[in-house]
């Protein structure tokens, strides 16, 4: 069963040899050179294209990263002041300018909790 599968896929793949050969052999020699051509410039194309997309990916994500570490480091150094004092407001202030300066900043969401003071001054 298996060497009859085998022998008919080799006697259909000499057949499509065959045929194929005839038919490189029809064309004369100048549509061979120019098939030849096209498929030489059509694979380097696609590498280069496919090259330049992954190294345009790579740069552009290492960039964003370093955006987005040196955006965190700026609203870190603007915010010292409005949290030591315990300004809320002026914390969203600050993250509301940030989110308004920068488009690539989706959200914002201050991670400061107010602290209720009880009447006898411990927090």
């Amino acid at each position: 069963m298996i060497s009859s599968a085998s022998s008919l896929i080799r006697s259909s793949a000499a057949s499509f040899l065959a045929r194929a050969w005839t038919l490189i052999s029809a064309v004369s020699l100048r549509v061979k050179i120019l098939g030849m051509v096209l498929a030489l410039v059509l694979v380097l194309g696609g590498s280069i294209t496919l090259q330049v997309r992954a190294t345009l990916s790579r740069t552009l994500l290492m960039q964003l990263q370093e955006e987005s570490v040196s955006l965190g480091r700026d609203l870190a150094a603007r915010s010292t002041d409005p949290l030591l004092i315990n300004d809320l407001y002026g914390i969203l202030q600050l993250l509301r300018e940030t989110q308004l300066n920068n488009p690539d900043v989706r959200y914002r969401w201050p991670a400061v909790t107010p602290t209720r003071k009880s009447p006898t001054g411990s927090a």
